[in-house]
């Protein structure tokens, strides 16, 4: 089974995911990642809002874990297992961004790998926040 972990992004955050995992594809409602996505030293970064109107895209990358920053807070969320092959995720995927600026949802989730989950093995998310300085929200340096 596979299990998704979701949040609603809010106005004026980052979504960041990091470029060393693999690249941002479109699934849904746009050809192109571009203008939705900036590209950083170690990320791809993704306004919320978008810099331009978006209507029902949704994006997809295979990923260790979804970083958010809300000024300087940076939330971090990943799941606690090793990266299968890509092929053991929907659509190659583990990671899905939502933009629809008409209606002014931006969401994100987080899918775990295929596993067989129980008492004596669990499947794992870990969340945490913390504050980092400026010049590391900027990829200045590493969190």
């Amino acid at each position: 089974m596979y299990v998704r972990n979701t949040v609603r992004l809010p106005g004026r955050s980052t979504l960041r995911v990091a470029r060393r995992d693999g690249t941002i594809r479109p699934l849904a409602g746009a050809e192109s990642i571009y203008p939705a996505v900036v590209k950083s030293l170690d990320y791809w970064l993704i306004p919320v809002p978008p810099t331009a109107a978006m209507k029902g895209v949704v994006l997809g990358a295979l990923s260790s874990g979804l970083h958010e920053t809300r000024g300087r807070a940076v939330w971090v969320r990943r799941v606690a297992l090793p990266l299968a092959d890509a092929s053991a995720y929907d659509h190659g995927v583990n990671v899905l961004c939502l933009l629809d600026t008409p209606s002014g949802t931006f969401g994100a989730a987080l899918q775990g790998c295929w596993a067989e989950v129980s008492v004596s093995c669990p499947l794992v998310f870990e969340e945490e926040w913390r504050v980092a300085s400026r010049a590391r929200l900027d990829g200045g340096e590493r969190p």
